[in-house]
């Protein structure tokens, strides 16, 4: 009954959305449009909530642009092509299973409006359990991989000579030395981008915010 379904898991939903992208042979649902379902098991279709439609035309949400590829292109690919699709000064990149609470997306707007020389900007990201993520790190080199492998890094030693970076904020709860911020939640500037280029589509997925951050680095942007 559906043409092109593309299927999604939702980790913070934790279910399989099924999105339909065209209706026929139904006459319950003849028009054209983008349609969505919810599943537990996509390969048991009784297990599937009735297909309710969510765009056609331009009715529904006209801000949202839907970008569909025929494979997986991998992260940062899909990133850039997000990225050229707008206009925004500032591009925000957020896992599907993050949550973004509107004082976090306040907080990276105001960092970027008070550092103008900040190209990327991440903010804590707290585990199911409450806990804060490392997020923050610096460059792998030998040595400040071998210290934190010893586990020999503690104090002076471990803000000096390890991976991990633990961030010393200033009276605006903000540090700008870091190296770089993984991707999870990740502010851009987009004439930063402009001036380093997006990401490196050579690598599928993983280190791709590695090497931004290093080209922002290189060419004096701040990492806040």
């Amino acid at each position: 009954a559906f043409w092109g379904p593309s299927v999604h898991w939702n980790t913070y939903l934790e279910q399989y959305v099924m999105l339909m992208n065209r209706s026929c042979c139904a006459p319950e649902w003849p028009q054209e449009g983008i349609y969505i379902s919810y599943a537990s098991n996509p390969a048991v279709p009784s297990s599937w909530s009735a297909p309710v439609r969510v765009h056609q035309g331009g009715d529904w949400y006209p801000q949202v642009i839907g970008i569909g590829n025929p494979t997986n292109r991998g992260f940062g690919a899909a990133c850039n092509q997000a990225i050229r699709a707008t206009r925004a000064p500032l591009i925000l990149l957020l896992n599907s299973d993050a949550c973004l609470t509107p004082e976090a997306l306040r907080a990276l707007d105001d960092c970027m409006r008070q550092h103008e020389r900040c190209g990327a900007a991440g903010c804590r990201l707290i585990n199911d359990d409450g806990e804060a993520m490392t997020r923050t790190r610096n460059f792998l080199a030998t040595v400040n991989q071998a210290v934190e492998m010893s586990g020999l890094a503690r104090g002076f030693m471990a803000r000096r000579f390890s991976r991990t970076h633990e961030p010393r904020v200033d009276a605006a709860n903000i540090d700008c030395t870091a190296d770089w911020i993984d991707g999870a939640c990740l502010m851009l500037r987009r004439v930063a981008l402009d001036e380093v280029g997006l990401f490196d589509e050579r690598i599928f997925m993983y280190s791709e915010d590695v090497d931004v951050c290093y080209r922002l680095r290189q060419h004096d942007w701040m990492i806040c």
